[in-house]
C-alpha cells in the first residue's frame, strides 16, 4: 500500500470511527497541511502551482510577504492545503525560536539567581536573632529582640525567637512580591523556585 492509499485509507477509517461513535468529541476547525517538496524556493513553489491546479484553484500568498505560496481547499470545516515557505524565512524562523529558547533559559536562571539570593538573605536575617542554649537547655532570652522565652530549637543548639522568625518570613515574602513579574511572563515562573 503506497503512502497515498494509506493517508485515504485512515481518513476513510477515521471517518467510519467518528460515524459509529457519535460520543467521540471533535474539532470544530481541522488543517491538513501538505509541506511541498522541493530542494529549492522555485521547485516548492512549483509543487504548490500543481496541487493548486489539480483542486481547479489558484495560489496565492497568504500574508502578502512573499514568504509563502499556498493552495487549498474547504471540505466542510477541514482544510486541506498545500504550504511552500521561502528558505530564507525558515533560516528566520529558526534563528529567531533559537534566540528565543536561549532568552527563555537565560531568564529563568536570573530568576533562579535572584531567588537564592532571597533565600540567603532571609536565612541571614533569621540567623541574626538567634543565640546559644544555655546548659540547662532554656532559652535564657535574646539580647538582640529582648525576647525572653518561646524559642525554636535548631539542631545546632541554637534557639530563634518566634517573633524575630516570623519578622524574617515577612521580610522574605516582600522580597518574593517585589520579583519583576510581567503579565504576560507570569506562566514561565512556574516551577522556578526550587
Amino acid at each position: 500500500m503506497t503512502d497515498r492509499t494509506a493517508f485515504i485509507q485512515g481518513l476513510r477509517e477515521l471517518a467510519d470511527f467518528l460515524t459509529v461513535n457519535p460520543n467521540m468529541p471533535v474539532r470544530d476547525t481541522v488543517e491538513i497541511q501538505v509541506c511541498a517538496a522541493g530542494a529549492t524556493d522555485d521547485e516548492r513553489r512549483a509543487f504548490v502551482d500543481r496541487a493548486a491546479l489539480a483542486m481547479g484553484v489558484e495560489a496565492f500568498d497568504p500574508h502578502n510577504e512573499g514568504q509563502h505560496w499556498q493552495a487549498g481547499l474547504r471540505f466542510g470545516p477541514i482544510h486541506l492545503f498545500a504550504l511552500a515557505i521561502d528558505d530564507a524565512h525558515m533560516r528566520d524562523y529558526r534563528e529567531a525560536t533559537r534566540l528565543g529558547e536561549e532568552a527563555l533559559a537565560a531568564k529563568k536562571a536570573a530568576e533562579a539567581d535572584v531567588i537564592d539570593d532571597i533565600d540567603a538573605a532571609a536565612d541571614a536575617a533569621a540567623r541574626t536573632h538567634m543565640m546559644p542554649f544555655t546548659q540547662s537547655g532554656r532559652d535564657t532570652g535574646h539580647a538582640l529582640c529582648g525576647a525572653a522565652d518561646g524559642g525554636v530549637t535548631h539542631d545546632d543548639n541554637e534557639v530563634t525567637c518566634i517573633s524575630c522568625l516570623e519578622g524574617a518570613e515577612e521580610q522574605y515574602d516582600d522580597a518574593r512580591g517585589a520579583l519583576p513579574v510581567a503579565p504576560d511572563d507570569a506562566p514561565l515562573m512556574g516551577g522556578a523556585r526550587r
